[in-house]
């Protein structure tokens, strides 16, 4: 039964009840006739609603003020859609009786039906603070309260009026929505569910349960509400939007794609589209595919502010480098002091190393209106960083010092400040700006502490050097170069065997095992010879063919005397790189000292022949001539004289001469082969 007819049910009890009181028939004998009246209300029942008119405009011809003709001929005019003969009725009603909830009540339908909803909402409310127990009256003011989407006022009326009429479904969707509205998601999910119960093919129904679920984070039920939704209307794009973002929730990102890709097919013109493929394009990282859906929608919409903007950035993100810069450019043809643009094309010049281009941008866009403050701090200080970059230190100081005063716990402020300090050799001023960015935990941490290191130690501070190492290895005790660095600084300290245990420290702690050839580079330079071949031998086992460990490890046992495993690591490196003069002289100075004479020549030859200029090898060379059983003097003077011709003022110098002076007070002698 329709609200209409349960409305006129009501109003003709109401009258009937009127007309069998004694009282209130005795007052209207003179002027009621029942008769208009009684045959009004069978031509309504009749569906005869021209002449139902006519007999209560008859009925009330006799009794202007009667309310139940009155009631009758407004419901007779609403059922035959006049609303407006309907709302002058019923206003009549109202003059006459003000407190009856009744007529409000009508009188709000009427101005509903005649699409006057303010005036509708007025009457409701009325007639609901005069009867506020009356549901049919609550649920009519919660309709009108969604219609006027005053939600909060439709939801608190129609809880109460569903109630009352749980099968009432206008009822109860404009409680769905209007709950959704106000993202009471579990409310408006079950009154979806309910709804769903009488109207199972109803594919919005289906997709705004689907929502509700979304918004309750129940995504697979909400797959599963707009999976239906599709099957019941596959033509809708925004159905597949919405499943392309569950699917993405999902991380079923080819299932999302494709939903994209259906969307686009089916409306291939609508701009929309492209731009949210794009957004889940670039939340996945495929930056040059979401790109080309910006071109897509740019083509589609016109070249507008925000889908340049987003396009030229995805451009930059993907590494399109000269297209990115086009793209920026376009954008500041359409705002010559579009932020994002001017930052993002000064940051892609910095990065080409084209400094003077990007600084020209940096105080552009400092100079712009309305710059936001983050946005500012960031230009000044990539602006300072180029600064730095062509030399221009001093502009790049002020601006580190503007930056100070906006921010001073900034630590990368106060660190590049005592950077320049400590390039500009103010190691006193720069101390006090270092030790703020470490207060100030500066990352990466190394990097402020090898700069506040150098500037005390350039102050001759070793008090205040140590302190900062001890600090350093506190705050980093894994860190293996920290304690290199405080080795090194033990040893120059004279504290040679804690320096050993920083080394010992720094190569347990760090993977690549580099730090275990320091160690042996530094047994090596306190003739620990033995402690460092045994470094260098654990080195070698994760980095076999290491040219610097091989040529450390065969001097440790050319000092030592092993010449045996000296001439064997030399001639592995060899194996590693032929050209290696060097593997070659040493290899003939140890076979000189094993007095084989032969094989020294021949190696000391090769280092010739790969180094003309080094000067050694012919001294080296001249020896081994000399020790010949039939020395060869000649040769040998050639190889003298042309030692001290490539260095007159060398290491072997003056017994290069002596040797020959030697040789100039003998005959000249060949050597011959024996008789």
């Amino acid at each position: 039964m329709n609200n209409v007819n349960i409305k006129f049910i009501f109003v003709i009890s109401f009258v009937f009840v009127s007309a069998f009181n004694p009282l209130y028939a005795k007052k209207q004998e003179v002027l009621f006739s029942p008769i208009f009246l009684n045959e009004g209300i069978r031509n309504y029942k009749d569906r005869d609603l021209q002449n139902a008119v006519f007999s209560f405009n008859k009925s009330l011809s006799l009794n202007s003020s009667d309310i139940s003709g009155l009631l009758l001929l407004g419901q007779v005019y609403i059922k035959d859609g006049k609303p407006d003969l309907a709302v002058k009725t019923l206003q009549v009603a109202g003059k006459f009786h003000p407190k009856d909830a009744l007529v409000h009540y009508l009188l709000g339908i009427a101005y509903e039906k005649n699409k006057q909803i303010r005036e509708a909402l007025a009457e409701y409310r009325t007639a609901i603070e005069i009867e506020p127990e009356n549901i049919l009256i609550r649920a009519a003011l919660g309709n009108i309260c969604f219609l006027s989407e005053d939600y909060k006022c439709a939801v608190d009326n129609l809880e109460n009026a569903i109630l009352a009429y749980p099968l009432h479904l206008r009822s109860k969707l404009a409680l769905a929505f209007s709950c959704h509205h106000l993202k009471k998601y579990a409310l408006a999910k079950e009154q979806y569910r309910s709804i769903l119960d009488y109207l199972p093919d109803n594919a919005v129904l289906w997709y705004n349960l689907a929502k509700s679920e979304i918004a309750l984070g129940e995504l697979d039920d909400a797959k599963q509400s707009i999976d239906r939704s599709i099957v019941l209307d596959d033509s809708v794009v925004e159905f597949y939007l919405d499943r392309a973002q569950i699917n993405y929730k999902l991380s079923k990102f080819e299932d999302a794609d494709n939903d994209y890709l259906t969307a686009l097919r089916l409306e291939p013109v609508n701009p929309v589209i492209p731009v949210e493929y794009a957004g889940f394009l670039w939340k996945t990282g495929a930056y040059l595919k979401a790109a080309d859906q910006y071109k897509m929608a740019i083509e589609l919409q016109g070249d507008e502010l925000d889908l340049l903007v987003n396009r030229a950035y995805l451009l930059q993100l993907a590494r399109q480098y000269p297209e990115a810069i086009f793209m920026w450019n376009e954008v500041l043809d359409k705002d010559n002091e579009n932020q994002y643009a001017l930052f993002n094309l000064a940051i892609l010049y910095q990065e080409k190393e084209e400094y003077e281009d990007a600084i020209n941008l940096y105080k552009k866009l400092i100079s712009t209106k309305n710059v936001s403050k983050e946005t500012g701090l960031d230009a000044k200080y990539n602006l300072a960083f180029c600064l730095q970059k062509i030399q221009n230190s001093s502009e790049a100081k002020i601006i580190y010092s503007e930056l100070i005063k906006e921010e001073p716990e900034n630590s990368n402020f106060l660190y590049e400040y005592g950077n320049i300090l400590t390039k500009e050799k103010n190691y006193k001023e720069a101390v006090n700006y270092l030790k703020k960015a470490i207060e100030q935990k500066y990352e990466p941490l190394k990097i402020v502490y090898q700069l506040l290191a150098n500037a005390y130690e350039n102050l001759n501070d070793s008090e205040n050097l140590k302190i900062v190492y001890k600090e350093w290895l506190n705050a980093d005790k894994d860190n293996a170069d920290a304690r290199i660095a405080y080795a090194k600084f033990l040893a120059r300290s004279g504290a040679t065997q804690e320096a050993v245990e920083q080394y010992r420290v720094a190569a347990a702690l760090d993977n690549t095992s580099s730090s275990r050839f320091k160690l042996a580079q530094f047994l090596m330079e306190q003739k620990d010879f033995y402690g460092a071949i045994g470094q260098l031998h654990e080195y070698l086992k994760s980095s076999l063919n290491d040219l610097n460990a091989l040529i450390l490890l065969a001097n440790a046992f050319q000092e030592l005397g092993i010449n045996e495993q000296s001439i064997n690591t030399y001639k592995k490196i060899i194996s590693i790189q032929p050209d290696n003069s060097l593997a070659y002289f040493n290899l003939g100075l140890l076979y000189q000292q094993g007095k084989k004479s032969e094989e020294a020549q021949n190696y000391l030859l090769k280092a010739i022949e790969l180094n003309e200029n080094y000067a050694p090898a012919y001294y080296a060379l001249g020896l081994s001539y000399m020790a010949l059983e039939a020395p060869d003097n000649n040769k040998a003077k050639e190889l003298f004289e042309k030692y001290l011709q490539l260095d007159p003022g060398g290491e072997y110098k003056d017994k290069a001469e002596a040797f020959l002076k030697e040789i100039l007070s003998k005959p000249m002698t060949v050597n011959q082969p024996k008789v």
